[in-house]
């Protein structure tokens, strides 16, 4: 891709109604803090005992979920799984960052209710190692949600 054509699609990706990444990065991170919200509304929803185990011990999305969401996973997975992650979202938008989300903590559902504050956080940051990114696909794109 030329330079003038990854301008163009990144100005494309800010300014789109499908995207608004743009609203990600105003002051006070809006649109984070209502992706927060919605995430702890779909974990209660698809993975009630883990949030209500979450809300006994205070622990927030904005802990645990900030760099999913700002960086779509970057940080997070092997470059093969990220691009099939990455295809997802330049078809449906922000959804398949919500199924990623979810399918890792259902994925570790039972080690994280067993774990107290202290150790939770960690095990959230790192709930994408050693998983295979052909399962990780395979188990997100089983949530469905509107």
């Amino acid at each position: 891709m030329e330079e003038e054509e990854a301008f163009w699609c990144f100005h494309s990706m800010m300014h789109s109604e499908k995207y608004r990444l743009r609203d990600m990065f105003k002051p006070g991170f809006p649109m984070l803090q209502l992706f927060f919200f919605q995430l702890r509304a779909l974990t209660m929803k698809e993975i009630p005992k883990l949030q209500k185990h979450f809300d006994a011990l205070n622990v927030d999305p904005s802990f645990f979920a900030a760099q999913w969401f700002l960086t779509l996973f970057v940080y997070h997975f092997q470059f093969r799984a990220l691009l099939r992650i990455w295809d997802i979202f330049m078809c449906e938008g922000w959804k398949i960052i919500f199924r990623v989300a979810l399918a890792l903590m259902k994925w570790e559902e039972k080690l994280l209710l067993s774990l107290p504050f202290d150790k939770i956080l960690p095990a959230l940051k790192n709930l994408h190692e050693n998983k295979n990114p052909d399962e990780i696909m395979e188990r997100c794109l089983k949530i469905k949600f509107k």
